[in-house]
């Protein structure tokens, strides 16, 4: 892709102005060069943290893209992150697998993407956002998929977690060096004195987090009780569970996710003899729990990350074990073997809140979590947040996540591969140009 001749887009400043006027928003120059670098180019990358305009830039290409008659697809690794895409945008967006229509092959027990180098997606633009979570197989899976002449634009972290599966894709395209980037440093929020953006930047930076009174705050973490009770509280105030999300970088351990799920399922959810409920192993399934699927189920159509809400749970008349879950406006029956794919999602690992954002959240960061103790974990969990981010634990614990780099190093070649594919490039046309 990066070696096909790029469509190009005549008056391309007109139309960035004329994008300000009809989005009703002003770009800075870096965003600019963004937009430009993404227009004139196959394959290019923005990226940036949290308040740096990437996805209003998302709109600018929209507009553009739109005026020039080509068909533009949004897309995103999980359902959430697709979601908050198309809110933002107002143009509809997909996971990536849905994007590659992903079939699950009974006779194989394998998925299969039904957009492939035979079959390319019909869209001349791709717009990756989150593209931090991708590993290597989804993002191979991907370029398969896109036609020669299409464009590819990725936006993501690299300061996040890298993805679950293997491989470091988007850092290993950035550092390549072999594809135009943008790296957004300015904070365009009008929330600019947002104690998340500033304090993102400082945990970026290996500096100590400032806290406040108002949308950063620390509370001295004495008992796992105590995060109950002030998840309780934002709930009063009128946030919905959708609003609200425990992090914690562990399972296990008093204030691990198991037991956070169970004191708090206790709490607002507890049994009552008009609530089906259903116990699979350790969890208990009841009517009105929040819940999350850990797995690609391919079959019912619903992928890892994917929160809903219990709406039954019952045994039928083999005596199998149900769980009905409103997954977003998708009503998903799963029985038995498949509810070992479903969690109770009142407090979920940091790990598993990538692609997400919640209105406020609430951060467990203490020593008994001291091997996950790490900066880009805590810079993924403070990212989570658009208001206001709650830290219970203790000061020891947090200095240490904010200067503990992860030292656990991927081993990948993708980095290496393009650099000696394109210094070969470069040669042959040396080559062919003195012949």
């Amino acid at each position: 892709m990066l070696n096909e001749e790029p469509w190009r887009i005549s008056s391309i400043d007109e139309l960035i102005k004329e994008a300000e006027v009809a989005k009703n928003i002003r770009y800075g120059s870096k965003q600019k060069e963004a937009i430009k670098k993404a227009v004139e180019n196959n394959i290019s990358i923005i990226t940036g943290g949290p308040g740096t305009g990437k996805t209003t830039i998302v709109s600018a290409l929209l507009y553009i893209f739109q005026k020039q008659d080509k068909l533009v697809a949004l897309a995103s690794p999980t359902g959430k992150a697709a979601k908050r895409l198309e809110e933002v945008t107002g143009h509809p967006a997909k996971t990536i697998h849905r994007l590659l229509e992903a079939r699950f092959d009974k006779e194989f027990r394998s998925v299969r993407f039904f957009r492939n180098e035979l079959n390319p997606l019909d869209e001349d633009v791709v717009i990756v956002d989150e593209f931090s979570m991708v590993d290597n197989e989804l993002a191979a899976s991907l370029l398969k998929a896109l036609r020669e002449d299409a464009k590819l634009i990725i936006i993501g972290d690299m300061d996040q977690l890298p993805s679950v599966g293997a491989g470091n894709v988007l850092r290993d395209l950035i550092e390549s060096g072999v594809i135009p980037v943008t790296k957004l440093d300015v904070i365009f929020r009008q929330e600019e004195t947002s104690g998340i953006i500033i304090n993102s930047k400082l945990i970026k930076e290996g500096k100590m987090v400032r806290f406040n009174n108002k949308d950063f705050i620390f509370h001295e973490l004495v008992s796992p009780e105590q995060v109950v009770e002030e998840f309780v509280k934002e709930l009063e105030k009128g946030k919905t569970l959708d609003d609200v999300q425990i992090l914690t970088p562990m399972k296990k351990t008093d204030i691990g996710t198991l037991e956070l799920n169970r004191l708090i399922q206790e709490r607002i959810n507890p049994p009552h003899p008009q609530k089906e409920e259903i116990t699979y192993g350790s969890k208990i399934f009841r009517v009105g729990d929040k819940v999350m699927q850990t797995q690609n189920n391919y079959e019912k159509e619903i992928f890892n990350g994917d929160t809903g809400y219990v709406k039954r749970a019952y045994r039928d008349e083999e005596g199998l074990r149900h769980v009905v879950i409103d997954f977003d406006g998708r009503i998903v029956d799963l029985v038995e073997e498949e509810l070992k794919e479903i969690i109770p999602a009142y407090a979920i690992t940091i790990h598993k809140s990538q692609g997400s954002e919640y209105d406020t959240v609430i951060v467990v960061i203490a020593m008994n979590h001291y091997i996950m103790l790490k900066r880009n974990l805590l810079y993924t969990a403070v990212t989570r947040a658009r208001n206001t981010v709650k830290i219970f634990g203790d000061m020891q614990a947090l200095k240490i996540a904010i200067n503990t780099i992860d030292s656990s190093k991927r081993y990948t070649a993708l980095k290496e591969r393009l650099k000696e594919q394109k210094e070969q490039m470069e040669r042959g046309i040396l080559y062919a140009l003195e012949i």
